[in-house]
């Protein structure tokens, strides 16, 4: 079995990667060798792609008979209830977040507790009850089994995260995305982060870059708060989060930054004329948006046009960080400012 070794504090986002790009390899065990982690995959070439620091190793090792979901869930559920099972979830911290159809509504203890059982490191599962909605993109969350709490302790990419899921807008899916940033980050830049929530950008890229000064503004103010936690539960002297509307913040600020991320993908085209406030020419801007698959990166470099109209900019890349719906991903483009 083909297995992809990388460095502990690069194993969380490996792992979300291969789980959501369907390439690892279940019913192998995870190894642990010499500070590293080693996960079993399916296929080396999308993994190198991904994490070139990656080193593939092969192993002789079974594959283990597992519990599976359907088979404890089999004397519960029927057999169209089983056919509707989510085929997967989201893990933040030890919660797993689950998106239920409404066939499975009176069925949430029992598949609550069965995913307890399957996964040690679970103590909370959650039904996702509501959108993200509101000026703070929030969800609202209904316990399904194991401790009723909706604050986790996260981690990825050599940070640790505490946020309130219910509280906070917060996604595991760009753990790997974060990482990007973080290596694209050079020694010495300046980093303003807009809308920075609890702090995940600020935090992973103080820890995996070598930036002078990292500034996060966020308006929820249990999200700026969390920010705080964040920054002392890691020890970041770099990072300052700062609580506000960017709007007021960026111009009292009268700073200008090597690198600015805007990862507010709906609507933020609207504050780009706020981004340049606190840009010269050489930023580099990572501007986040949703668009259908087909569309980008033309729509989004459209986009980026109209708002910022005359400034001129060029393109360094454009990036799918994931999917938001059907046919419409989250994506990024990275441009640079002349």
């Amino acid at each position: 079995m083909q297995y992809a070794k990388v460095s502990k504090d690069k194993a969380e986002a490996l792992k979300r990667f291969l789980l959501e790009q369907a390439l690892f390899a279940k019913g192998y065990p995870v190894k642990a060798s010499e500070g590293c982690v080693m996960f079993p995959i399916k296929d080396p070439d999308p993994v190198l792609n991904a994490f070139p620091e990656v080193a593939i190793e092969n192993l002789d090792v079974k594959k283990r008979p597992e519990l599976d979901l359907r088979a404890i869930l089999k004397q519960k559920l029927t057999e169209e209830q089983l056919a509707l099972l989510p085929s997967g979830f989201d893990t933040i911290g030890t919660i797993a977040i689950l998106e239920l159809p409404k066939e499975l509504a009176d069925k949430g203890r029992e598949i609550g507790e069965a995913i307890l059982k399957l996964h040690k490191n679970i103590r909370t599962v959650v039904a996702k009850a509501s959108k993200h909605q509101g000026e703070f993109r929030l969800q609202q969350y209904e316990v399904l089994a194991g401790k009723p709490t909706f604050e986790t302790m996260h981690k990825e990419n050599g940070v640790r995260l505490k946020l309130d899921i219910s509280k906070v807008y917060f996604t595991p899916r760009l753990a790997g995305e974060r990482l990007r940033i973080a290596r694209q980050v050079k020694p010495g830049e300046r980093v303003l982060v807009m809308f920075s929530g609890a702090g995940p950008y600020p935090c992973v890229i103080a820890r995996n870059s070598k930036a002078k000064e990292i500034i996060g503004i966020e308006l929820n103010p249990v999200a700026h708060n969390y920010a705080v936690v964040n920054k002392n539960l890691n020890k970041l002297h770099n990072f300052t989060p700062i609580q506000g509307d960017v709007r007021e913040v960026v111009p009292k600020l009268n700073q200008v930054f090597d690198r600015i991320l805007m990862p507010l993908p709906k609507t933020g085209e609207h504050f780009l004329d706020c981004a340049l406030r606190a840009a010269k020419n050489g930023t580099i801007i990572h501007f986040y948006d949703f668009q259908p698959e087909q569309e980008f990166p033309k729509a989004t470099i459209a986009k980026v046009k109209r708002a910022i109209k005359p400034k001129e900019f060029e393109v360094l890349n454009g990036v799918v960080c994931g999917s938001y719906a059907p046919g419409i991903n989250r994506v990024c483009l990275d441009f640079r400012l002349k």
